[in-house]
């Protein structure tokens, strides 16, 4: 399929936007219990200028890694220009930007409604990624603790309510069984207090954060089989599988078995229920003997 000349994504206007959410609000009530929750969803949703496909962004999921896929896939060569974040403290976080600068854009600010999406023509792939939920949440427990070591403003306000809400005391509990069980805790008590659609995409169950009923993907690539995953994609869009090289933003290599207490898988099976269902995962939990 022929490329089209490259042109930038320029924002729509206030009032184009606001259409976006309360059209997709309207059509999924179920999904959205207001406003921002639809606007949030919209934002998460990456387009090339092609709009030969979409990708919803989950955190932790291989995001970076299949950005990194669909900039070759769009371009035809890889990303080579760089910056250094102000804040994230992704390595490869450049990536992520591009909608900031007009290279990808988002639904959200091309006033794309999901109906809108799920009625434009080119688009030939709706794509998203899953994973384990508890080794996404093993991942983003990890994540944030590398925040803190590193003393960056990625992830403060989750840090200071942590320590607040739960009791987490970051000279003690980082990278411990004990803190990722008061992790747990605390996205149980968020979920609670503020609503799933409020946690952090990058501990945010999956469900809630692609919701697949709303956004109907045609694609779902698997965390345990990335080379498949690249593979497909590369068949679907037209260019040639990269697979490893594509390994972006990948975290130090450790036993995560450590953090699988019987309390940590308790609430994770709890926490995560719709994601084991809606995405086939094994559970957790011990089955019977």
């Amino acid at each position: 399929m022929p490329k089209p000349p490259f042109r930038p994504f320029k924002p729509a206007g206030a009032g184009r936007r606001k259409k976006a959410v309360k059209a997709t609000q309207r059509a999924s009530p179920e999904a959205f219990p207001d406003k921002d929750a639809a606007g949030q969803f919209l934002f998460q949703i990456i387009l090339p200028p092609s709009l030969r496909w979409s990708f919803i962004s989950v955190g932790k999921s291989a995001s970076t890694s299949t950005l990194h896929a669909l900039y070759e896939a769009e371009f035809g060569h890889p990303l080579t220009a760089d910056l250094t974040p102000l804040h994230d403290i992704n390595p490869d976080a450049a990536i992520h930007t591009l909608p900031e600068h007009g290279i990808f854009g988002r639904a959200l600010h091309q006033g794309l409604s999901m109906p809108d999406l799920l009625a434009l023509p080119q688009l030939e792939q709706r794509i998203c990624v899953v994973r384990d939920p508890l080794e996404r949440a093993i991942s983003g427990f990890r994540y944030i603790c590398k925040s803190h070591h590193l003393k960056a403003r990625w992830f403060a306000r989750e840090r200071f309510e942590m320590d607040a809400a739960v009791g987490f005391d970051w000279d003690r509990h980082t990278d411990t069984v004990q803190g990722f069980e008061r992790f747990l805790a605390f996205l149980a008590w968020q979920m609670d207090a503020s609503g799933v659609d409020r946690l952090n995409g990058h501990w945010r169950p999956q469900t809630a954060f692609i919701k697949p009923e709303v956004y109907r993907p045609t694609l779902i690539g698997r965390m345990e089989d990335v080379p498949a995953y690249f593979k497909a994609l590369s068949a679907q869009l037209g260019a040639a599988p990269r697979g490893a090289e594509y390994r972006k933003n990948p975290q130090a290599d450790m036993d995560i078995s450590v953090f699988c207490s019987p309390a940590a898988r308790r609430h994770c099976a709890e926490i995560f229920a719709p994601d084991y269902e809606a995405f086939e995962y094994a559970s957790p939990l011990p089955g019977p003997d």
